[in-house]
């Protein structure tokens, strides 16, 4: 019985965790074959929003130059 706790406890937190989602910034310069990525910025959203709208949010903000890294958290420093 012991021996199947930790199993049945990593297969719930499995379970737990389908439901959510990872969205991020990611640079890649080009030409470098996956070489030179760089995330700079990571979040792992709530149940119940919708992937789509965040990763479409962080986009624009990238796009029209609003996203600032500073003040989110960062896997690596800035250089």
């Amino acid at each position: 019985m012991l021996l199947l706790a930790p199993l049945a406890f990593a297969f719930f937190w499995w379970q737990d965790r389908q439901d959510r989602y990872k969205v991020g910034v990611l640079l890649m310069p080009k030409g470098t074959l996956n070489l030179g990525r760089q995330v700079i910025y990571k979040e792992m959203l709530a149940r119940g929003i919708d992937p789509k709208s965040r990763v479409d949010q962080l986009l624009e903000e990238v796009r029209e130059g609003r996203f600032d890294n500073a003040s989110r958290w960062s896997l690596r420093p800035a250089p």
